[in-house]
């Protein structure tokens, strides 16, 4: 589903989506070890013609700048935010026009801080 990249502490950050309809940034598998995606790269998703649903974990606390930039078909978006969210410039923008973004985990001053950051 997408190509990662591990450090030394067994965490996954996701580098390139691959060209799906469903992403589920998680929990990624490799030989046999499941690890936690801690991080979406930079341009990661940045035009991919086919997502149409994004789901990010409650692991990830970073999202790079245009992960998600120019995905024309991506209409539905669920992050599992934790506190330490963190959302690059760009990272939903110019997605479907109808788009939704559900963030979950969150409340109050972090829920508002994470959908100004989409929104930019």
């Amino acid at each position: 589903m997408f190509n990662e990249c591990s450090d030394t502490n067994g965490n996954a950050t996701a580098v390139k989506i691959a060209s799906k309809k469903k992403a589920c940034l998680d929990t990624v598998a490799v030989n046999g070890k499941t690890y936690p995606v801690v991080a979406i790269a930079a341009n990661a998703c940045n035009g991919n013609k086919k997502v149409k649903s994004v789901t990010i974990g409650s692991n990830v606390t970073s999202i790079g700048e245009k992960a998600f930039y120019k995905c024309k078909k991506l209409k539905k978006v669920t992050i599992n935010a934790n506190n330490s969210l963190k959302i690059g410039k760009h990272a939903f923008k110019k997605i479907n026009k109808s788009a939704t973004v559900k963030i979950k985990g969150v409340k109050g001053k972090t829920k508002k801080k994470l959908k100004k950051a989409i929104k930019k």
